[in-house]
C-alpha cells in the first residue's frame, strides 16, 4: 500500500523492535530498561530523511502511551488515561469497562486504532486509495474490537458468571448454527413469514457500478405513488 521500499524497511525494523522489547516483558528478564525500546527509536529516526520524521513522531507518541499503560496496569506507576473515551461509543459504556484490566483493554484498544487511522492518513498516496484504505481499515478495527471476544468483554463474562456458563453455551449453539447455515444470522429468522410480515415482489436491476447496485421491485398494486422510495440498507457486515 505504501510503494515505499524506505518506508516498508523502517516499519520491518520497528516491528522487529517492537517484537524484541515486548518478549522481554512477558520473559520478565532481569536487565531490561523500559527505556531501551524508545532509544531502539531514536537511533532508527537518525537514519530517516527529513520527511519521514512526521512518522517517527506518530510512532514514538504511540509507544510512549503503551508503555504508560503497561507501567499503570503492573502499578509501576499511578494509573492515568491516554486514550480519549467516547461517551457516545455504547461499546464501552458498561461500569466494568473501569476495573485496571479491562481498562487497559479498552485503551490499549482505542489508542492502537487511533494510530494505525493516522497512519493511513498520512500514506503517501492518492486520495481514492487513502480513502479505501481508511475504509477498510476501520472495518478491521471494528471487527477486533474487544467487545466482539468473550474473554475481552466484562460483560460478557458478568453475564456468563450470572448464568453459570449458560450464555456461553447459548452463543456457541447459535455459532455452530450459522456455521452449518453458512451465513451470519443478525436476527430470529424464524420471525419472518413471506406475505404475513415480509413483502417480496419480484424485482431487478437497474443500475450498478463498482460500490452498489440499484434494485427496483415491481410494484404490487396498480396505482403507485409518483415519487418512488428509495431503501438503502447498512453496510454492516457486508
Amino acid at each position: 500500500m505504501l510503494n515505499n521500499p524506505a518506508m516498508e524497511s523502517f516499519f520491518q525494523q520497528i516491528t522487529e523492535a517492537h517484537r524484541q522489547w515486548t518478549q522481554n516483558w512477558v520473559n520478565a528478564h532481569p536487565t531490561i530498561d523500559p527505556m531501551q525500546h524508545m532509544s531502539v527509536l531514536h537511533e532508527m529516526v537518525q537514519k530517516m530523511t527529513p520527511t519521514n520524521h512526521v512518522w517517527f513522531d506518530s510512532h514514538s507518541q504511540f509507544y510512549q502511551q503503551q508503555m504508560n499503560l503497561w507501567l499503570g496496569l503492573i502499578g509501576a506507576k499511578p494509573a492515568e488515561k491516554v486514550a480519549e473515551l467516547d461517551k457516545t461509543d455504547r461499546r464501552f459504556n458498561a461500569p466494568e469497562w473501569e476495573t485496571p484490566l479491562f481498562d487497559y483493554i479498552r485503551q490499549n484498544y482505542l489508542v492502537t486504532s487511533k494510530w494505525l487511522m493516522q497512519m493511513v492518513e498520512k500514506t503517501n498516496t492518492d486520495e481514492a486509495s487513502r480513502e479505501k484504505a481508511a475504509f477498510f481499515t476501520k472495518q478491521y478495527l471494528d471487527a477486533m474490537s474487544p467487545t466482539n471476544f468473550a474473554f475481552t468483554n466484562p460483560e460478557v463474562m458478568k453475564l456468563a458468571l450470572e448464568t453459570k456458563g449458560e450464555s456461553l453455551q447459548e452463543g456457541m449453539k447459535k455459532l455452530m448454527a450459522d456455521m452449518q447455515k453458512g451465513s451470519i444470522t443478525m436476527t430470529d429468522e424464524s420471525q419472518f413469514e413471506v406475505g404475513k410480515n415480509l413483502a417480496m415482489t419480484p424485482g431487478e436491476v437497474i443500475f450498478e457500478n463498482d460500490l452498489f447496485q440499484l434494485i427496483q421491485y415491481t410494484p404490487s398494486t396498480a396505482k403507485v405513488y409518483a415519487r418512488p422510495l428509495l431503501v438503502v440498507p447498512p453496510c454492516v457486515n457486508k
